[in-house]
């Protein structure tokens, strides 16, 4: 799909941070999804109930555009991605990732894989999770480059929180 050619509707980017496990009604995750319009809807969740906020942001066409062309760009091997990604991780964060209609992928605990990580893993390990391991670093690279595209606008992404100042443009802010 074009830039030109996304509407209100259509889902350019969205991430979600779920636990597996909590204590009902504390923090249980977050949700960040930007849409083709410029809207950047942001809520926060508690845990084994509903939302808890929900903060709607409004981003330029050229902001739009700046995460749009991070995702176009890696779109061939977003589109070979599996729909479920399995690290041998079950407890922990499940983390959601939406990529244009691009790819559409749930993982539990992604995250980035260093030199002195690998040294800790089994051979074993490196051996049957390989693949997973290649599809986690193509996730997390589009998702890094998204991130510092909403940094350098005063939102702070990453797999654990979302932050942005609060003056941000166009906000409306619901709460239960």
């Amino acid at each position: 799909m074009k830039f030109e050619e996304l509407r209100r509707e259509h889902i350019v980017f969205s991430y979600q941070m779920s636990p597996a496990v909590g204590i009902r009604g504390e923090r249980g995750g977050f949700s960040v999804t930007l849409y083709g319009n410029g809207n950047l809807r942001c809520c926060d969740y508690l845990f084994g109930e509903e939302m808890d906020t929900m903060h709607i942001f409004k981003l330029t066409k050229e902001e739009t555009k700046a995460i749009y062309d991070c995702i176009e760009s890696s779109k061939e091997r977003l589109r070979k991605l599996p729909n479920e990604l399995n690290n041998g991780s079950t407890g922990g964060d499940l983390n959601e990732f939406v990529f244009l209609d691009y790819a559409k992928v749930k993982a539990y605990n992604i995250r980035p894989k260093t030199a002195q990580m690998m040294k800790q893993k089994s051979f074993s390990y490196c051996r049957q999770y390989w693949k997973n391991m290649k599809c986690e670093d193509t996730i997390l690279k589009t998702f890094r480059e998204i991130c510092q595209v909403l940094r350098r606008h005063k939102i702070k992404l990453t797999l654990k929180e979302c932050r942005m100042r609060q003056d941000y443009r166009l906000k409306v802010t619901f709460q239960e």
